[in-house]
């Protein structure tokens, strides 16, 4: 756990009980969490805030999490970052994840375990984002 102390985290989710209970499991592994609710404040918070991990939803409201992606590989603090996608679409939405710069993809609901190993293995070589 304390591997993960002040890992920045960008958490994009736009149903509200699936953000609090992934908030809460990030949390609780000793993540900092920010939330986005929306593809475009995604793209946004990206913009300023370096995050070592950004969990990316797919089914946003404005537009999906396949463009937040590919916006953020193109400008921004973040281009670099290890983008996950935590999304209910099945593995048929895997290989467009990766096309659009994603690093990996689980799917939801996914147990504390699951995210852990998953940070550890996309930050393990990267030191933490500096605090803003």
């Amino acid at each position: 756990m304390k591997m993960l102390t002040h890992t920045k985290v960008l958490l994009v989710e736009d149903s509200p009980m699936l953000q609090k209970i992934n908030s809460e499991l990030l949390r609780g592994i000793g993540c900092d969490v920010t939330l986005a609710k929306t593809g475009l404040e995604s793209v946004n918070l990206s913009e300023i805030c370096d995050y070592d991990l950004i969990f990316m939803d797919i089914g946003l409201p404005d537009f999906d999490g396949i463009e937040a992606t590919k916006l953020i590989r193109r400008h921004g603090q973040n281009q670099s970052t290890p983008i996950v996608a935590l999304t209910t679409h099945g593995k048929d939405y895997q290989q467009k994840c990766l096309d659009a710069g994603m690093s990996d993809f689980l799917s939801k609901p996914s147990p504390a375990e699951v995210l852990e190993k998953t940070i550890k293995r996309w930050t393990q070589s990267k030191k933490p984002a500096s605090v803003a």
